[in-house]
């Protein structure tokens, strides 16, 4: 908010209560809300006559907070949403977009396709999908990294659990990963819920994985799987061994590190309006607009964070001895992810709405703006990669870190070019 008033004073509002909105037929109109100026002070106005609104940006998305909130939080998250019904200027995400976004299997293998590294790995879904999303889940069907279980498996439990089971035992005995990684995919699954790590245990003689193992890993799938809901799954991945670790960390000792990546797609776009409008390859993408570097041990929670990234890669760099050479094409991968992720998540929605057309509820003029990855870098080939773990919908928590830890002078790098982007779709609906 405070970078909005840097470089629109008084223009973006946060809205707290979504009474504070009022909808006219298929627009909106700002009653009250907090601004900024552009010296950072903040104001609480109310308008005599409500202000149109031509960005609208809706953080309370059910699929993330229905699953743990209260029914009167639950019925304000649902005033927000009527809100978006059928609203006809720009909006970054919606209630229709995030639960593909939450898809952790599907933006899996979006991004895979689209030419970005990701971790090795299976998995398995309830029931069939429908429409464009049932076209990727069939690819990674053909590819055998994909499991839509038969209606027979579906009533029986044991039948499901051997078919799991045979699965897992040939993905682990194709590997020599030391540990795996398995979590929930789905909306509701956020902020590590339903994630848990796994040593894989094998014999020395054979190197064929332990039967208690074996057993143990099934049963933690199998659990995921009894609480599955449509458009949610289950991914066993390998557990990405990043390089490292970085030792001595402010006194905590061996920390393993990942990087929260933010993207922001780029203002300069002729066509922004391009789920809307169609697809123009040129038209598409963004940047990697800022990044916070995480430390932690493995499987535990974060023990540091380091935010601005201009700060923090020649720190990791140097602690994880990858060398200057080697060092700069990995600032190189990285700086480019935000392009790749971004285009491979619209090639996507654009054929979604050209194969499904548009619900009449949905907001034409959504699109994804701003998100988050999560990534990990190995040594692959001869260079150092940075490999996508997962997406995020909508990233805040990590921006305000990048924020906060990244100094006086940095105070909202990351989220300058997405400001940029939303003020110009927002004056693009101006009359």
């Amino acid at each position: 908010m405070m970078e909005a008033g840097r470089q629109a004073p008084e223009f973006v509002h946060l809205v707290l209560d979504p009474t504070w909105i009022l909808k006219l037929e298929d627009r909106l109109y700002l009653r009250l809300g907090y601004t900024f100026d552009s010296s950072g002070q903040c104001f609480f106005v109310e308008y005599a006559f409500p202000r149109p609104i031509h960005y609208f940006v809706n953080s309370f998305q059910p699929l993330a907070y229905t699953s743990y909130m209260d029914e009167e939080s639950i019925l304000w998250v649902q005033r927000s949403l009527d809100l978006e019904r059928g609203y006809q200027h720009a909006m970054c995400g919606s209630s229709w977009l995030e639960p593909h976004i939450g898809d952790k299997i599907l933006t899996r293998l979006l991004i895979r396709r689209g030419g970005v590294a990701v971790p090795q790995f299976i998995a398995f879904v309830p029931e069939a999908p429908s429409g464009e999303r049932a076209h990727e889940y069939r690819l990674a069907q053909e590819e055998g990294i994909l499991t839509i279980f038969p209606p027979d498996c579906l009533v029986n439990r044991e039948a499901q659990r051997l078919l799991v089971q045979a699965k897992v035992k040939t993905f682990l005995d194709s590997h020599a990963w030391p540990e795996v990684v398995i979590k929930p995919s789905g909306g509701r699954f956020c902020g590590g819920k339903g994630v848990t790590f796994h040593v894989v245990e094998r014999f020395t003689t054979t190197s064929e994985i332990h039967p208690a193992c074996l057993d143990s890993i099934t049963t933690a799938i199998m659990g995921l799987l009894q609480d599955m809901r449509p458009h949610e799954g289950v991914l066993l991945d390998e557990r990405i061994q990043g390089v490292g670790p970085i030792s001595h960390v402010k006194g905590y000792g061996d920390l393993d590190c990942c990087f929260r990546l933010h993207i922001a797609r780029s203002s300069n776009n002729k066509n922004r309006d391009i789920y809307a409008h169609g697809f123009d390859l040129k038209d598409s993408g963004g940047s990697t607009s800022g990044i916070l570097a995480r430390f932690s041990t493995w499987g535990g929670p974060v023990a540091v964070c380091m935010g601005g990234f201009p700060e923090t890669f020649p720190f990791y760099v140097h602690h994880a001895a990858i060398g200057t050479i080697k060092g700069e094409q990995l600032r190189h991968h990285i700086m480019l992810l935000g392009e790749k992720v971004l285009r491979a998540l619209d090639r996507y929605f654009i054929r979604r709405r050209q194969a499904e057309g548009r619900d009449a509820n949905e907001p034409p003029y959504a699109q994804i703006d701003f998100l988050g990855i999560d990534a990990c870098v190995q040594y692959i080939g001869s260079e150092y990669v940075p490999v996508v773990v997962e997406v995020n919908d909508q990233e805040v928590d990590g921006m305000c870190y990048v924020d906060d830890l990244g100094g006086e002078e940095n105070r909202g790098a990351c989220v300058r070019e997405y400001v940029r982007t939303a003020i110009a779709r927002a004056k693009s609906f101006l009359p």
